[in-house]
């Protein structure tokens, strides 16, 4: 019996096949956008993809986190505007009803007037941002890389002293107008201290 071995078919077969697996391993990399398909490819190169794409993730994390912070202090500053603007006007009715030609009609309707406004900051107190309240005067430490480093949001709290003497005021007397005044005054330091806060809190944020 004699058996022939054609060398030649089986040279060619075999590299047939080597060439048929590096076509399917490169339409996988093609399909796939990735250099790595299996472990086998780049041992070290899929160790070092993983740990940059969880980087990669952590950061986009964080970087959500800053941009719900700066939608959050521009809400509360907002609502500290408008603060700002009642304040004001209560400031004028409480000099207003100082006049003493005025009636105490008059004082009776300007204090409806101020009691309106100061209902409105009373209100906007309780205000929340996605169930996080905006004045209820907690730091919160906002997560600003995917180190865990962050930057503190100093809270402003509405509900202080400052502010809720002033909206309790009455003006309906002369000699409550010339103290509600006082104490308005006072609202209108404490939210400029607050505003500015909330402004360098802003700045930390966009280039910590």
């Amino acid at each position: 019996m004699v058996i022939n071995t054609n060398m030649a078919a089986i040279t060619s077969a075999n590299n047939l096949d080597k060439s048929t697996n590096e076509l399917n391993e490169s339409l996988a990399r093609l399909s796939s956008g990735s250099k790595i398909v299996n472990p086998s490819d780049d041992p070290a190169g899929l160790a070092e993809s993983i740990s940059l794409g969880a980087q990669i993730n952590q950061t986009s994390a964080a970087n959500a986190n800053v941009s719900n912070a700066v939608s959050f202090l521009q809400t509360q500053d907002g609502y500290l505007q408008q603060v700002g603007s009642a304040l004001d006007q209560m400031s004028q009715l409480a000099v207003e009803s100082q006049d003493v030609t005025k009636t105490d009609t008059e004082r009776a309707d300007y204090q409806k007037e101020f009691n309106t406004l100061a209902g409105y900051i009373t209100d906007t107190a309780g205000k929340t941002f996605n169930g996080v309240s905006l004045f209820g005067g907690s730091t919160l430490a906002v997560t600003t890389d995917g180190n865990g480093d962050t930057f503190s949001m100093t809270g402003v709290n509405l509900g202080a002293a400052a502010y809720t003497t002033a909206t309790a005021a009455d003006i309906s007397t002369t000699t409550g107008a010339v103290a509600a005044l006082t104490t308005v005054t006072a609202a209108i330091t404490q939210l400029a201290t607050d505003r500015h806060g909330g402004s360098e809190r802003g700045t930390v944020d966009l280039h910590g």
